[in-house]
């Protein structure tokens, strides 16, 4: 395709864009002045109403929430400016006139992992939410879109917001008495954020989890390729006393504890079989924390790399990327490949600490770290040419954060970023995934069909300091600022990655910076 076309098919998305957003803009609206939202910004429901719903099955309620609302009028500071227009195209789910069902469709009974956004094979958020059957929500997000996600919803059932306290979802006033808007408690500390995506949707016999790197705003959804992974809970047999529940009691109960959800809320869980789950889930926590022994493999108990250490041992994985091809040889090299939207203050050093999660251990820092450990990373992020070349443009890299004072920094990991290539060409991510595997190399050690030779990991955290934590060297306790949520899984045949295990970039066409190459920096571009 010549530059001509190129630039004129994206120049038509963009004057298609500006005329419907025109057509469906919201205008700012101050914290204060959202409470009196008039009632139409939810559409009504259909006039063929759905069978009533039985509310014995679950019932949410929000009596006993006394998390403090810290409500705070300002926006997070990394909301973009494009963010900060809330200028969106109002896409409601479409409504379906044929016979409603008794219930919901489970489509995703065992889970399934998916990309988000553009493209007719995506996840989009009406996939999940079925707005005959749903019966109640809880719902997190790190920024909000309500003139676009309210209206997926039926009026009048029981949900939870989890809100980062810097910008919390602003209710419309018939959701008062019916809906609860938690804000985690966050320490007295300048930097840090709640940043966990998470929806768990109720339906009259499944409950359907979705973890993913995508907030609640139409942009993630639509425009930009993120990742979710979905799993449908049947209810259990009432009369069965032996449905698994070690997913809720071990894994996610803790994770809505600490995010301040009462246990009122979230008590009905357990009566959903979690007998399917697989994975392990990988939580972060602001704060200085022990991590409990090195044996144990419980991720629930421990944050940051250390619940990413611990999800390494639970799956099998630690035990093969510490066994050496011989005996008393060295340990094997990993291959390890972080697609991210926002990087930190990296450094050579810290790739040592995350080499060593990698393998069920914690480590901190090395000052004196060389390019070995950098040279186990591939960092995916894009080229200020990928993005200026993308359909939307700078419009698109609203979600890139990486500042050219840290690109600058001498131990900077310059030599790991490479190219997005994105699998959704033209357009831009805000996925978070990451892959470790055995390096192929000829001291690689040989895996039993079967065992891991890798995991895999997604959510919502980005590869920084704040999302992961820093361990430090006298204490061994991991520091870090923010509230995240992944899953990982493990990795048996190198063939699932980019089907099984989606990826936002093409992992065959995946290639180093070139000399020419410069990432995108937002503060050169008036963001």
């Amino acid at each position: 395709m010549s530059d001509f076309n190129k630039m004129d098919r994206k120049q038509m998305e963009r004057e298609r864009l500006a005329r419907v957003t025109a057509a469906a803009t919201i205008a700012p609206m101050a914290p204060a002045a959202r409470a009196t939202v008039a009632p139409a910004a939810v559409p009504p429901a259909p006039v063929q109403r759905p069978p009533k719903r039985n509310r014995d099955v679950v019932v949410i309620s929000d009596t006993d929430d006394d998390a403090d609302d810290h409500r705070d009028a300002s926006p997070p500071p990394s909301l973009s400016p494009a963010r900060k227009q809330r200028k969106v195209v109002v896409e409601l789910p479409e409504e379906k006139s044929e016979p409603v069902a008794p219930d919901a469709k489970k489509k995703y009974l065992g889970g399934k992992s998916l990309l988000i956004g553009p493209g007719d094979g995506a996840l989009k958020f009406s996939d999940l939410v079925d707005k005959h059957h749903i019966q109640a929500a809880i719902l997190s997000s790190f920024v909000w879109q309500e003139e676009w996600l309210f209206p997926h919803f039926p009026p009048g059932i029981r949900m939870c917001f989890i809100s980062n306290p810097k910008s919390p979802v602003q209710l419309l006033p018939e959701m008062v008495g019916h809906v609860s808007n938690v804000c985690p408690v966050m320490p007295q500390q300048q930097f840090g954020c709640m940043h966990v995506k998470l929806a768990i949707l109720v339906y009259r016999t499944f409950v359907r989890v979705v973890i993913s790197s995508a907030n609640l705003i139409l942009q993630d959804w639509e425009m930009l390729v993120n990742v979710a992974h979905v799993h449908d809970f049947p209810k259990a047999d009432p009369t069965s006393t032996t449905h698994d529940t070690r997913f809720w009691d071990e894994q996610l109960l803790p994770v809505l504890s600490a995010l301040s959800v009462q246990p009122n809320v979230t008590r009905f869980l357990p009566r959903f079989d979690a007998s399917s789950w697989k994975g392990q889930l990988v939580f972060s926590r602001p704060g200085s924390w022990l991590p409990p022994a090195s044996s144990s493999s419980t991720p629930g108990s421990a944050y940051g790399l250390a619940s990413l250490a611990a999800a390494a041992r639970s799956l099998g994985w630690a035990d093969i990327a510490n066994t050496p091809s011989t005996t008393g040889g060295p340990l094997p090299l990993l291959d390890v490949k972080y697609a991210t939207s926002s990087l930190g203050a990296l450094d050579k050093g810290y790739l040592v600490s995350w080499i060593a999660a990698l393998r069920g251990k914690l480590a901190a820092s090395s000052k004196t770290a060389t390019d070995s450990s950098a040279d186990q990373f591939c960092i995916v992020f894009p080229t200020e040419k990928e993005v200026l070349d993308s359909e939307l443009g700078i419009m698109g890299a609203s979600s890139l954060w990486l500042q050219k004072e840290k690109w600058s920094r001498p131990n900077f990991p310059r030599c790991a970023f490479h190219r997005l290539t994105s699998s959704a060409p033209g357009y831009m991510s805000h996925a978070k995934t990451m892959t470790a595997m055995l390096s192929q190399t000829l001291d690689s050690p040989t895996v039993e069909e079967g065992d891991p030779i890798g995991i895999y990991y997604l959510g919502s955290h980005n590869f920084s300091l704040a999302a992961w934590g820093t361990v430090t060297k006298q204490a061994g306790k991991v520091n870090m600022y923010n509230y995240e949520l992944g899953i990982v899984f493990p990795i048996t045949d190198r063939a699932q990655v980019g089907h099984d295990f989606p990826v936002p970039y093409r992992p065959q066409a995946i290639q180093r910076y070139q000399a020419d190459d410069r990432p995108w920096l937002r503060e050169e571009h008036d963001m």
